[in-house]
């Protein structure tokens, strides 16, 4: 009769994990590494660097900064902090100019998209003269 597996604690299950992922980030690595050395305009610098008889250091040395000095870092700015918005004072309701002579309960301001019976009258003839509430 088999043995029943033992089940895996979530802390080794997460040791496993970052194990994968350092061997998926070591292989992303070298298959970088490998793409880029075989490209030709890196064969070409390669050959220029041992043309001109330069070392490691000396390469290095090149991209360092005067000194020891350390290269400057650029400061991230700081977030804006939200202003506190004054209270807006409450919008007044427009009052109605216009009214649907079919329904009466139906009306328009006058100010946005023409409701659907606004088109409508107007399609069939009428004016917004004709709808204006008096």
């Amino acid at each position: 009769m088999p043995r029943p597996r033992k089940q895996k604690t979530i802390n080794e299950m997460k040791a496993e994990l970052e194990a994968l992922q350092q061997q998926i980030e070591q292989k992303e690595f070298q298959d970088k590494v490998s793409a880029l050395t075989a490209s030709s305009e890196f064969k070409a610098v390669a050959r220029q660097i041992s043309r001109l008889g330069l070392g490691a250091e000396e390469i290095a040395g090149l991209f360092s900064t005067p000194g020891g000095a350390k290269p400057k870092t650029r400061v991230p700015r700081k977030k804006a902090v939200a202003k506190t918005k004054a209270k807006a004072k409450p919008k007044m309701k427009v009052k109605p100019k216009y009214r649907n002579p079919d329904n009466a309960k139906e009306t328009w301001t006058g100010r946005g998209k023409q409701p659907r019976w606004v088109g409508a009258a107007i399609s069939s003839g009428k004016t917004l003269d004709d709808l204006l509430i008096k």
